[in-house]
């Protein structure tokens, strides 16, 4: 059996955490851009202050996960770090917005498919416990949501719109990161037949 040499996993999770920094940018803007709609376009009452807040903790991992990039080495448990991060503060949102009757909580499914792919299965299912039992919070500690109008309508819009945003985020992020490990295999096949064709020219 081929195993990959070390190296070749480190270049893998920095592939998985470089993907996984720029979706986080595009996930905290998607965020703060629904807010901002929510109350100030759809006229819905939102604790806009208290919401904003809870992306400072996503925008400032994202932040010192950009900059550890820079380095060679990427501990481990930064990618895992960064998805609770986003599942604690999903629930932090979803808390304030309605709970479990807030259409975006399908939005738990993104980390989860995030990790499935680029972290270890043991993390993957950590991660998968942690989303379970804050979404099972929301079920007893929430803040209610007042929505104008035809609630029933307008929750069902709610859910269309989380559901194209989650499978948006989750397709994008399984297609970009598995074309560049399909890259990186190639290069690699390279390398090592020039190598190979090295060797023999020397022999």
């Amino acid at each position: 059996m081929n195993r990959r040499a070390p190296h070749d996993d480190a270049e893998a999770a920095r592939i998985n955490l470089r993907w996984t920094v720029v979706l986080r940018f595009g996930a905290t803007l998607a965020q703060l851009t629904t807010i901002l709609v929510t109350r100030y376009v759809m006229g819905i009452e939102l604790p806009v202050a208290a919401l904003l807040a809870l992306l400072v903790p996503a925008l400032l991992s994202n932040l010192y996960a950009a900059l550890r990039l820079r380095r060679r080495s990427v501990p481990p448990w930064l990618s895992p770090g960064l998805l609770a991060i986003d599942v604690l503060v999903l629930t932090g949102l979803l808390s304030l917005t309605g709970g479990p009757l807030n259409p975006f909580s399908f939005l738990y499914l993104v980390p989860v498919a995030m990790a499935a792919v680029g972290i270890s299965e043991r993390w993957t299912w950590a991660l998968v416990l942690l989303s379970v039992l804050c979404s099972g919070v929301l079920f007893f500690h929430h803040r209610p949501l007042l929505l104008p109008g035809d609630h029933m309508r307008t929750h069902l819009r709610g859910m269309w719109v989380a559901f194209s945003i989650a499978a948006g985020f989750i397709v994008y992020f399984l297609l970009r990161v598995t074309r560049a490990l399909a890259r990186r295999e190639e290069d690699l096949r390279e390398l090592g037949q020039q190598a190979a064709q090295r060797e023999r020219l020397a022999a």
